[in-house]
């Protein structure tokens, strides 16, 4: 490997330290599992490391460099030098093969520093990759987090932007969680929002972002979909979150989620197109639940007209669930 190539990797591990703290320093205030304080810390350390890295080659090369002007040095003269004797040409023979074995010993020692060095790089790039990557995915359901999903946002609005295209967004919601919560424990909501996640994540394709983004919040953005193709996908994944008996403790148990859908509007920015499908997710849990509403700009409608996986006796256990938690609650 090359000098020019090292300093090339070089130059990239420095410019991957700096992109990383200033990303670092922006995801501080979101992460739930690093400190503010641990986030610098990790990458004060890492960018000392490739600092001292870099100045260890760079006196390496220079000690290099030095031994190879003195052989330089070395081969002039013996060059320049007027035999005397007969045995002068013999001794000017042997001292350039002694030169460059020397320069050949010197050149393996400098590449085995310069492959330990490429190796040293090359696992403090892994390490900020890994790092990069947990920090966009949310702990609890390894979906992505909403940094991840207001990135992905953003690149659509400016794709559509560019190439007149279009593209989804749907707010999804799982009904009832308080009361799961309320009657079997947040170890109990965790895991079925794990579960859910998985679902749904089944659901989704390539290039598309599926974020939680708080509590049981859940947002999925999917390019270059219009109207009808993304109402099919909500729907597809609530008939499949529907259709799914949870387990617990003492039965087994139907979950539900309601879904609100809106597509790219000319002139739509983060904030109007989310908010479109949250007015749509709102109407869908104000509508009893379970289904999934679409907010064209103008008015919200809902998508289908069957209920797939859920009856009415299953709403009214579970309200009878919720009443008698309620009772409960006030009897204390």
């Amino acid at each position: 490997m090359g000098f020019g190539m090292v300093l090339c990797v070089f130059a990239l591990g420095a410019a991957q330290v700096a992109a990383g703290i200033a990303i670092g320093r922006g995801l501080a205030k979101r992460s739930v599992r690093v400190s503010r304080d641990r986030q610098e810390k990790w990458f004060s350390e890492v960018a000392t490391r490739l600092s001292n890295s870099i100045q260890g080659m760079t006196d390496e090369v220079g000690k290099h460099q030095k031994e190879l002007r003195q052989y330089t040095e070395e081969l002039e003269i013996a060059a320049i030098e007027q035999p005397s004797q007969e045995a002068a040409p013999q001794r000017a023979a042997d001292m350039v093969v002694q030169v460059i074995e020397r320069i050949v010993k010197s050149n393996e020692w400098l590449q085995n520093k310069l492959d330990a060095a490429e190796c040293k790089l090359r696992e403090q790039r892994e390490q900020m990759e890994q790092y990069l990557k947990s920090a966009s995915v949310d702990p609890l359901t390894r979906l992505a987090n909403r940094r991840a999903f207001d990135k992905a946002l953003s690149s659509q609005l400016t794709h559509c932007d560019r190439e007149h295209s279009t593209f989804a967004v749907i707010m999804i919601d799982v009904d009832r969680f308080k009361s799961l919560n309320d009657r079997f424990g947040h170890l109990a909501g965790d895991q079925a929002l794990r579960e859910i996640s998985d679902i749904l994540r089944r659901n989704a394709a390539d290039g598309e972002t599926l974020a939680r983004i708080g509590g049981e919040e859940i947002a999925f953005v999917l390019p270059n979909l219009e109207r009808e193709e993304a109402c099919r996908r909500a729907e597809e994944m609530r008939i499949s979150v529907a259709e799914r008996l949870f387990p617990d403790e003492r039965e087994e148990m139907r979950r539900t989620i309601s879904l609100g859908v809106a597509t790219f509007l000319e002139g739509d920015n983060g904030s109007s197109i989310i908010d479109r499908a949250d007015r749509a997710l709102y109407a869908a849990k104000q509508s009893g639940r379970n289904c999934t509403f679409f907010n064209d700009g103008q008015r919200c409608t809902r998508v289908g007209a069957v209920d797939y996986g859920r009856t009415g006796e299953d709403d009214l256990s579970q309200i009878c669930d919720e009443l008698r938690l309620k009772v409960e609650q006030l009897s204390q």
